[in-house]
């Protein structure tokens, strides 16, 4: 709901991945948990007209979460388009669109998606003090003539998924309402 993120965790400082300069245009990223899942509010700001492609992913923008492996469990990978469509996957295997849940919007200079994974879907046990391999990237066609341009939150010294580049996402102390 709307007082959970205005109260929520922010970060925006994502680089390119080619360059490790800051990105031309702004990506942000808001994350709350519950007892059963995270939520986050992913949102890219667009100077140009947001690329959404055709079903199937195909040259559209792209925002992804990334959880690297933790006791022995593979990474998790997101992503999202701005017309909806979605890919996941835990190590190889992927994930059934049914088993997370997306929300994107589309609006003349941003677009994004609220985005709800399970703890169980990643294999996940949250407890206090937890540590989490995580990035966010973006995938960014809006201008064509360039070629496609790429945005990581955890300045990357490879692709997207070089794990041992990733920041962490921190478990703090919450309680149910």
């Amino acid at each position: 709901d709307e007082a959970a993120w205005r109260e929520a965790s922010e970060f925006s400082d994502f680089v390119d991945l080619q360059t490790q300069s800051a990105f031309p245009v702004k990506t942000t990223v808001k994350a709350v948990s519950d007892e059963s899942g995270l939520c986050f509010l992913l949102t890219a700001e667009e100077s140009e007209t947001v690329s959404v492609g055709e079903p199937g992913r195909s040259r559209s923008d792209t925002l992804e979460i990334w959880f690297g492996p933790r006791d022995g469990k593979p990474f998790a990978q997101f992503s999202v388009s701005p017309n909806g469509d979605r890919f996941a996957r835990f190590g190889q295997e992927p994930i059934s669109p049914e088993k997370w849940d997306v929300a994107p919007f589309v609006a003349e200079d941003r677009w994004g998606a609220e985005v709800r994974i399970p703890f169980a879907v990643i294999g996940l046990t949250p407890t206090a003090g937890l540590v989490v391999p995580f990035n966010v990237g973006r995938g960014r066609f809006a201008i064509r003539k360039y070629g496609p341009k790429y945005a990581t939150w955890s300045p990357l010294l490879g692709g997207f998924n070089t794990v041992k580049d990733f920041g962490t996402l921190v478990f703090g102390n919450w309680s149910a309402a």
